[in-house]
């Protein structure tokens, strides 16, 4: 077998999977160049700077560089004016300030996860985080794994124009086919493509839905390859968002710590990703709008809040979506839950929707 020289990754295998000998597997860097020439066939990349864009993807790719370290005093030195100020909010907003003030802003390198069961929302979630993060300036890849051009295109548009949201021209792009098909085909392609964009100015990839990435795996189960996912998102600089159905939980526990299946078995989110959102969708109270509830995991396993009180959100049959709060009724939920002997309180009437809409129900994903 050929010897690929500097293509040879570094300790432990990191970013791209060895094969037995030890070597990158050809594909990737065929996936990467193939990905350098589509765009540049489409306008995106000036076709002169392809072999720049993949000397630079190939480097991004195999790390060589030896460690760099800081001393301590160099450090408070270097920080030492910031070290007193109170930081209320930093990093990207989604959209949701309730939801901001628990994630504490969606920073580059996250691994972001918005999860829920089939049918809840959690792309047009996805999609309305998304438009606000590219009216802030981020540059973003949107890969859709699993809709076609006019779902995804209508459930945009819905979401952009009746939100108000003014999200610039070229700032989120939309694949579908050609570099589609190579990450259907295999689950590690994402890695060059990552490195690609990463070269050419995009800050976020978007991937809906991360399922499909799982249930391409031949060879090694759903938690490694996530793994390798976060070291890349790492290497790239760039911020990740991803959408997943979740598994039905099983026991209590499985409620605050969102698991999704894949055809390898179980893979826990709670433990990978930086951030993790799931949604509940909560009873129809009979006001012609539907209403999720936000359930946030941050820095792997960490719950943020008290139990039950998480952020609302309203969705219109137009996709409007709005911020209603907190739940902050969600003890007297609970209180009510304990006293009818562990059943659920009746759902509340349409005419005392405005009021009651937090006591929907203690819904699980």
């Amino acid at each position: 077998m050929k010897d690929e020289g500097t293509k040879k990754l570094g300790n432990e295998g990191a970013y791209l999977p060895p094969n037995r000998y030890g070597m990158t597997p050809q594909k990737y860097w065929d996936v990467a160049e193939a990905t350098i020439k589509l765009l540049a066939s489409k306008g995106v990349l000036n076709p002169k700077d392809q072999e720049k864009v993949l000397a630079a993807v190939q480097h991004r790719i195999t790390p060589m560089q030896e460690l760099e370290t800081i001393s301590s005093g160099d450090l408070i030195e270097k920080y030492k004016d910031i070290a007193n100020q109170v930081v209320e909010f930093d990093g990207l907003h989604t959209g949701s300030p309730t939801l901001d003030a628990y994630l504490l802003g969606v920073q580059p390198k996250n691994f972001m996860v918005i999860g829920a069961r089939t049918g809840v929302g959690k792309t047009l979630v996805a999609n309305f985080m998304i438009a606000n993060f590219a009216c802030q300036k981020e540059k973003i890849l949107y890969l859709a794994l699993e809709e076609s051009e006019e779902e995804v295109g209508s459930r945009w548009a819905k979401v952009v124009l009746n939100n108000h949201l003014k999200v610039p021209k070229d700032s989120v792009h939309f694949a579908y086919a050609e570099m589609i098909s190579a990450i259907k085909e295999d689950k590690y392609n994402l890695i060059p493509i990552l490195s690609v964009y990463a070269q050419l100015g995009f800050t976020m990839v978007a991937v809906d839905m991360l399922n499909n990435l799982i249930d391409t795996v031949r060879d090694e189960d759903g938690n490694v390859f996530l793994n390798r996912l976060v070291s890349a998102v790492q290497n790239s600089g760039m911020t990740l968002v991803m959408t997943t159905r979740l598994r039905q939980p099983i026991t209590d526990m499985e409620k605050d710590f969102p698991t999704m299946d894949s055809v390898y078995g179980r893979v826990d989110l709670g433990y990978v990703v930086s951030k993790c959102i799931a949604l509940t969708q909560l009873d129809d109270v009979g006001d012609g709008n539907t209403y999720l509830r936000v359930h946030i995991l941050k820095n792997r396993r960490k719950q943020i809040g008290m139990p039950l009180t998480y952020p609302i959100l309203k969705v219109s049959n137009l996709l409007e979506i709005s911020d209603t709060g907190n739940d902050d009724r969600a003890e007297e939920l609970r209180k009510a839950y304990e006293a009818n002997g562990g059943h659920k309180p009746k759902p509340p009437k349409a005419e005392d929707a405005d009021k009651t809409t937090h006591l929907a129900k203690d819904a699980d994903f």
